[in-house]
């Protein structure tokens, strides 16, 4: 069966930050497709994948919407992603749910990830397209958790699920033609005040089941890199927030694997000569490792920057 997958990101500037990724639980072939949240105030029109994934079958009339809710695992798995960046626990709101589920069926049954919708599409819907803006957008996996490991793969929707405002989420999920989809809705709960204190914060710690970096974004994460191993792929991406207020020009890395060196590429923002990358990665230092890691993998190492020094360890 053939796929394929792409990404656009239409990025989102009220964060103090914000690619098609396998995780461990996800196909050993990365079958999404996703797309990042935009905001009527800050951020360019809605934008549209320039391809999508090939349907499996002949489009049909229907997509069920499936179910979604702490129960279905996605709440759990974003939290888990939350508390080993240091930041409060997000609730389910029904309502946002309820939007996302829309825009996901609309998803499922056009095959198109987008943050808009057709208004002359028979799967269009208001509350749908209203979600759409302010949600990550994704096509490909099957469950809840495959979803969130794939945004937690693509540094700059990463950002977007750890940022310390989030208090509340949405999520839907629906099967179509085009394969299974979901939205997740993580502008409209931005209700808490920036975190003040708990600063540099580092993700992943401990264990982590993202261990390729989330690939065929815009604006690319990875402008500038040496090319990657063996597998063709980045690793899980690494990033060092030293908070709201801090400013970085340059980070000095000390990294391993397993004990032995981890060649990488580092990127702060300055590196980034797209604005809105640029604007998205203040504070902070992204590592990307140069090849894909494998599971069993034990990552070590030391970020020393102008801001400060932390810290990295974990696992895959």
């Amino acid at each position: 069966m053939l796929r394929r997958a792409a990404i656009t990101l239409s990025m989102l500037l009220l964060v103090t930050s914000c690619g098609v990724g396998n995780a461990e639980t996800a196909p050993s072939s990365p079958t999404t497709s996703t797309s990042a949240p935009s905001t009527a105030a800050t951020a360019a029109s809605p934008s549209r994948t320039t391809e999508s994934a090939i349907p499996t079958a002949v489009p049909s009339a229907g997509a069920s919407a499936a179910p979604s809710g702490p129960s279905s695992g996605w709440l759990a798995r974003l939290n888990l992603l939350r508390s080993g960046f240091g930041v409060p626990a997000v609730a389910e709101d029904a309502s946002l749910t309820a939007g996302d589920k829309l825009h996901a069926r609309y998803v499922a049954r056009t095959g198109m990830v987008t943050q808009s919708e057709d208004p002359d599409s028979s799967a269009h819907s208001e509350a749908g397209a209203l979600a759409a803006t302010t949600s990550l957008v994704g096509l490909g996996f099957d469950t809840p958790a495959q979803f969130i490991d794939a945004w937690a793969g693509s540094p700059f929707q990463l950002v977007n699920l750890l940022d310390s405002r989030l208090t509340r989420a949405g999520f839907g999920i629906a099967s179509g033609p085009f394969g299974t989809a979901a939205a997740l809705d993580v502008v409209n709960g931005r209700t808490a005040d920036p975190a003040t204190d708990g600063w540099p914060r580092v993700w992943p710690r401990g264990r982590t089941t993202v261990r390729r970096l989330t690939s065929s974004a815009q604006p690319d994460a990875t402008s500038g890199c040496p090319d990657t191993g063996p597998t063709g792929g980045y690793g899980t991406p690494i990033l060092i927030d030293f908070g709201p207020t801090s400013s970085i020009e340059g980070a000095t890395v000390t990294i391993t694997a397993n004990g032995g060196e981890l060649p990488t590429c580092v990127h702060v923002a300055s590196d980034y000569p797209n604005p809105t990358a640029s604007q998205l990665m203040a504070g902070k230092v992204l590592i990307m490792p140069l090849d894909v890691l494998k599971t069993g993998t034990s990552v070590q190492g030391t970020v020393t920057t102008s801001a400060g020094t932390a810290t990295i360890d974990f696992a895959t």
